[in-house]
């Protein structure tokens, strides 16, 4: 089961809670238990880099300079948040 983030509509608590994706809408407020919260989007960003991507010191698996892919370009501005 995955883990949502919610915000709860009644107090403002934020709050994580492991629903069903069934379920994923309905989960109360473990402050108030107030059933009206709203599932928030996750502040935190993994990145994830393949061993030879790190091996070759570039990104896309080595194929080109650093910066000259899609991929350098999504770190870049991952990072820069």
């Amino acid at each position: 089961m995955p883990w949502y983030d919610y915000r709860c509509e009644s107090c403002a608590s934020s709050f994580e809670a492991r629903r069903s994706v069934e379920l994923r809408d309905e989960a109360p407020c473990p402050s108030c238990g107030s059933p009206r919260v709203r599932r928030a989007m996750p502040l935190t960003v993994t990145l994830v880099k393949s061993a030879r991507a790190v091996e070759s010191d570039g990104c896309c698996g080595g194929m080109g300079e650093r910066g000259s892919c899609a991929c350098a370009a999504a770190e870049d501005a991952a990072l820069a948040r």
